[in-house]
């Protein structure tokens, strides 16, 4: 673990950064904001004076961060922005700008890595970081004193200088992921984190490797891109052992994006797990893959504190899952399900509805196999463009009734159809979505067990 320097020359020379997690008010979770957390950890490993204000977790609205930065008057303020809250995160950059002292506002996340100069434009940024930024905002903060000039040579970045935006040469993604500290757990509220089946425990996330060599259409690879890089086992084991004896986690939600992808890899981290006794309830909380578990596998997570995976499943037709990029088939998620159940891990089933190649047949197959194959839980969605993502890129040129993204709120657990095509409505999805949840969880053997 990084040491961290106590540099009071940096501190001094460039005043506070303020770190924003903006509030997304899902009642049933909120999650430890690992991406802040990292850069975090860095800053304050370089000596910068940094705070981390989660307005998601203690449910603070614009006008009470307004008033948190009023009273620690940061001079550098940085919000992760996804698509979802890029309306608020633009409310809110507007209000920070009215306030009588000097701030230099830096987005990163999702929304201006794919749409910069929206987010400079309309949403007021001084700065994007675009990509992965643990090495850009390092690089920047060096800089920052010295202007928009002195920004050309930074990798990763999109900017204001004056009138014109700039925009510098992609970042190279980071090879060496053990060089990163572990998040600053230590300015988190480690107690508030939850999630829906958390209870009391006390819980957090981890993530052991970034990218996801997956092709599928509705997926953004805007951050950690489609190239797999890992953890060493020592640094993640470091990093749980951390978790256990400092804050007393009892659960952590694994959430990598393609967690299952080195077979031999997970085996010996749970080897590792159990050879040192650690004693902790993990989960797959993120989606892993249908075809990339067996029961062997699955036997050895358990024995390893592994209690409840979720799966990626999206349809229940093979056409459909075939066309969307999925590159699994029903009978790979039939089998997923047999063997998870069979080791007695409980199991959530992600699904969407309204697939540009779905049709009403189509989504009726897929409520079906939900029921089907029993998950101890069930997720609908409604497939959701983001941009940046071919799903978007199709919905463009092919779709109907296309919503004006102006007018509603992005967000693939908010139950809104954005878009028809030529076999069906916004109205069918919408009534299909309502259909489905009502079909899974108001059965009479569901509601009994």
């Amino acid at each position: 673990m990084r040491k961290e320097l106590n540099n009071p020359i940096k501190s001094r020379e460039l005043g506070k950064f303020l770190l924003i997690n903006i509030p997304l008010f899902h009642e049933e979770a909120a999650l430890p904001p690992l991406g802040l957390a990292y850069i975090a950890a860095l800053l304050k490993g370089d000596g910068y004076n940094v705070d981390l204000l989660d307005a998601n977790v203690l449910g603070l609205d614009k006008e009470a961060i307004i008033s948190h930065i009023k009273q620690v008057r940061p001079r550098f303020i940085g919000l992760s922005v996804m698509y979802s809250s890029f309306e608020f995160a633009r409310d809110l950059t507007q209000d920070i700008k009215k306030l009588p002292f000097r701030m230099e506002i830096i987005w990163g996340g999702p929304h201006p890595s794919i749409c910069p100069e929206e987010s400079l434009i309309e949403g007021g940024a001084d700065i994007c970081v675009m990509g992965e930024g643990e090495r850009t905002i390092l690089e920047l903060a060096a800089l920052l004193p010295d202007g928009p000039e002195a920004w050309n040579g930074i990798a990763g970045l999109s900017f204001r200088s004056g009138e014109e935006i700039k925009y510098t040469e992609p970042r190279e993604l980071i090879t060496d992921l053990d060089s990163i500290p572990y998040p600053a757990h230590h300015i988190l509220e480690m107690e508030r984190y939850r999630t829906l089946h958390t209870g009391k425990k006390q819980f957090c996330t981890l993530i052991t490797s970034w990218g996801c060599p997956g092709r599928c259409i509705f997926c953004s690879r805007c951050i950690y891109g489609q190239r797999m890089r890992y953890r060493s086992i020592d640094n993640v084991i470091g990093e749980i052992e951390l978790l256990l004896d400092v804050y007393q986690v009892k659960e952590i939600a694994i959430l990598d994006n393609a967690f299952l992808e080195d077979r031999a890899r997970i085996i010996e981290l749970c080897r590792r797990i159990v050879e040192k006794n650690l004693k902790f309830n993990w989960r797959l909380g993120n989606g892993v893959r249908v075809d990339q578990v067996d029961e062997e596998l699955l036997t050895i997570m358990r024995d390893a504190g592994c209690f409840d995976l979720a799966f990626g499943v999206e349809s229940g037709d093979d056409e459909v899952l075939r066309k969307i990029g999925k590159n699994i088939t029903t009978d790979h998620t039939r089998e997923a399900f047999r063997v998870a159940h069979k080791v007695g891990l409980t199991t959530i089933g992600f699904f969407q509805l309204g697939h540009p190649f779905d049709t009403i047949e189509t989504m009726e197959k897929t409520i079906d196999l939900a029921i089907e194959i029993e998950p101890t839980y069930a997720q609908f969605a409604i497939s959701t463009p983001l941009p940046g993502t071919a799903l978007w890129n199709w919905v463009k040129h092919h779709g109907k009734e296309i919503s004006d993204k102006r007018s509603v709120k992005i967000d693939i657990f908010g139950g809104t159809p954005y878009f028809g095509t030529e076999n069906f409505t916004k109205e069918d999805v919408s009534r299909m979505y309502r259909r489905a949840y009502r079909r899974f969880y108001y059965r009479p053997a569901y509601m009994i067990k």
